[in-house]
């Protein structure tokens, strides 16, 4: 079952958007499609009081100082504020 203050989030980011039938599947996920090819994920973490936001952006291989960059990042979440990136 999905928490009243994620479905009120989510409808409150919908009605904001121009989308306020927005909502979550039944697993608590919401779904975004922009510019028909990329998806954008929320979903509300309860167990750790965070939401979670994905998306994968399809770009070129980073180069070195890039790759280190997101290594230093990445490292215990202390680069981009308790969040993480990937490859």
């Amino acid at each position: 079952m999905i928490e009243t203050d994620t479905v009120a989030m989510i409808t409150a980011v919908g009605e904001a958007i121009g989308i306020p039938e927005l909502s979550c599947d039944a697993q608590g996920c919401c779904r975004l499609l922009f510019d028909g090819g990329l998806l954008v994920e929320l979903r509300h973490v309860r167990v750790q009081e965070r939401w979670l936001l994905s998306c994968s952006l399809r770009c070129a291989a980073p180069d070195m100082a890039g790759m280190l960059l997101l290594l230093q990042g990445n490292f215990c979440g202390a680069g981009f504020g308790g969040g993480w990136a990937g490859i």
